[in-house]
């Protein structure tokens, strides 16, 4: 039995010319399309990036703050303390100018800290979505830590607000027994190592901010000045804590801001 293959209509060559057409038209759509998805992971990453960078604008700002006031924090448990070994039993509070925001607190405040929102949204969604696996991998290996301190810097804080309200009693005119002066002591010694882990995270991240290269543009440098944008945060910062704010707070985070 002899088996005869079915020839084309226009031959063999013919056939697998046509063929050949066909499956070069599929690669070359299929390159396309791994080339509109590239340009489209890139541009994801691009406008993640662009987030990333406003938030951790934002963050800059709490570290300066923590890093301008951190005297004044010190100042006040140092009074506090020596107050407690004297036996001191009644400390004024401290003035806190009243925020448009926020309600006017009910009791004053013995020792006064910045509530601050330490943001990671924009690097928890992108990096969810998958968003940053286009990014430079030396920017991507950065941000990790960077975020790390962050959300370290957030739990620090909310530990700093309960162990301050938790010296509002101070404020009574009251005996004070030395089981409470005992236990007031270890309260304004942690809140003493917290200020100082907070400034110091601070100032690392300063370094980390300058190593993926998110310092201010000339340009902007420019504008910081011509709005007078130092001058503003350091006065707002001495109506809350003082004249014992540290202006030069600017230059750490970068020289040419002063």
């Amino acid at each position: 039995m002899h088996l005869h293959l079915p020839k084309p209509l226009h031959g063999w060559r013919e056939f697998f010319g046509e063929v050949g057409i066909i499956v070069i038209g599929v690669l070359i759509a299929l390159g396309a399309e791994q080339v509109v998805e590239r340009f489209r992971s890139e541009d994801r990453a691009m406008r993640a990036e662009k987030r990333i960078h406003d938030e951790i604008d934002v963050t800059q700002l709490n570290e300066l703050e923590r890093v301008a006031i951190r005297t004044c924090l010190t100042d006040r448990l140092s009074e506090l303390a020596k107050g407690l070994d004297s036996g001191r039993s009644h400390w004024d509070a401290v003035a806190v100018v009243n925020i448009k925001e926020m309600p006017k607190l009910t009791v004053g405040e013995i020792y006064h800290i910045p509530t601050r929102v330490w943001v990671t949204d924009a690097y928890d969604e992108a990096l969810a979505q998958g968003d940053l696996k286009d990014m430079d991998p030396k920017k991507r290996a950065q941000l990790a830590p960077f975020y790390n301190q962050t959300r370290h810097v957030d739990v620090l804080n909310e530990e700093e607000q309960r162990l301050a309200a938790s010296l509002a009693p101070l404020l009574m005119d009251s005996p004070i027994s030395s089981g409470e002066r005992a236990a007031y002591f270890a309260t304004i010694a942690r809140l003493d190592r917290l200020n100082a882990l907070i400034v110091l995270i601070s100032r690392q991240l300063f370094g980390r901010y300058r190593e993926m290269g998110y310092a201010p543009t000339t340009a902007e440098i420019a504008e910081f000045h011509r709005n007078r944008t130092g001058e503003k945060l350091v006065a707002g910062w001495r109506r809350r804590y003082g004249s014992c704010v540290d202006e030069n707070a600017l230059a750490e985070l970068d020289p040419r801001l002063v």
